[in-house]
């Protein structure tokens, strides 16, 4: 079997084959004006060697699909809330989730959920996608090619953490002697250098121009991504980062992102998430939070923030575990 891609050409780029082989993820939709599909309709669809992967709606219902385990939900379910046209689709390694909320998800919400085998991806298909991420590019086809770019680099930025023996270069660390007596995670700020360097060579063989401290009438977004699309010329896609930790995280994707997207004349935004403690902000609700803050500060449905999640804690080592 050769491998399949479909990603529907309104998810405009936020949505990538990388971030729909992590063991969890989630999208939003929007369904305009309450309009159900009653044809036939593929959000996405992933497959290779025995595994494949699908959401979208057939014979009036939707369908969210991670090889044998079938979440099934009907129009019924849609109507339970009045006047919503937002739901989101997650998945973790044992579980697939459907959420109803009204926009903003700022209200009464309802979910539909099963219990799964745990599936990864295959090895192959994660090799595949991860191929197609560092294919030389000049110049793109369309907006949505380049900001699909945009953000399968930055997915790809895990890997290489995950890939490090050491992750003390995102640490403050004191020392007695040869003895570590204190670590603390960077200041944003100083990590900035950090992120830039490694995401520098993927996005030299895309042709994409990375600028850190991009300057504007809001402030200094933290990084500002350039391509040039054919007919089109530049296209931006602002990104800003934050402390998972920080006490103005929500604050950052509500107020100040934002403000920066509408500075550089771009609907094309993410936040970026670094965390230092994954057992505090890997929940549902975490998520969920920042997904309401997200759509209450751009509502923009056709155009939603995209959210990237790194995990910059030291891992436990086998004796510990």
């Amino acid at each position: 079997m050769s491998t399949e891609l479909y990603i529907d050409k309104n998810a405009g780029g936020r949505l990538t084959a990388e971030a729909l082989l992590r063991s969890t993820g989630s999208v939003e939709i929007w369904l305009s004006e309450q309009a159900f599909p009653k044809h036939k309709t593929c959000i996405f669809h992933i497959a290779d060697k025995g595994f494949f992967f699908n959401l979208g709606f057939i014979d009036g219902g939707l369908i969210f699909q991670r090889n044998q385990h079938v979440l099934k939900i009907n129009e019924s379910f849609f109507k339970q809330l009045q006047n919503n046209t937002t739901f989101i689709a997650s998945w973790t390694p044992d579980s697939l989730i459907v959420l109803l909320g009204p926009m903003g998800f700022q209200g009464p919400s309802i979910r539909e959920i099963i219990n799964i085998n745990p599936i990864p991806a295959p090895n192959s298909l994660i090799r595949w996608a991860r191929e197609q991420s560092l294919l030389p590019t000049k110049e793109y086809e369309n907006e949505s090619d380049f900001v699909a770019r945009v953000h399968s680099g930055l997915a790809m930025l895990q890997d290489k953490i995950d890939a490090m023996p050491s992750r003390d270069i995102f640490f403050d660390i004191e020392y007695i002697r040869n003895k570590i007596t204190h670590r603390r995670p960077k200041k944003e700020t100083d990590l900035h250098s950090v992120i830039h360097a490694l995401l520098s060579d993927q996005f030299f063989l895309a042709s994409i121009e990375v600028i850190p401290e991009a300057s504007s009438a809001a402030g200094n977004l933290d990084f500002l991504f350039l391509g040039c699309v054919k007919d089109c010329g530049l296209i931006k896609v602002c990104a800003e980062f934050k402390l998972a930790h920080s006490n103005n995280l929500y604050r950052g994707i509500e107020c100040q992102l934002p403000l920066y997207m509408k500075a550089h004349g771009t609907s094309n935004g993410t936040y970026c998430i670094l965390d230092f403690d994954s057992k505090a902000s890997d929940s549902s609700d975490f998520h969920s939070r920042l997904a309401s803050a997200a759509s209450r500060g751009w509502q923009d449905r056709l155009s939603p923030i995209k959210i990237h999640h790194f995990y910059l804690s030291k891992p436990s080592t086998a004796s510990k575990v």
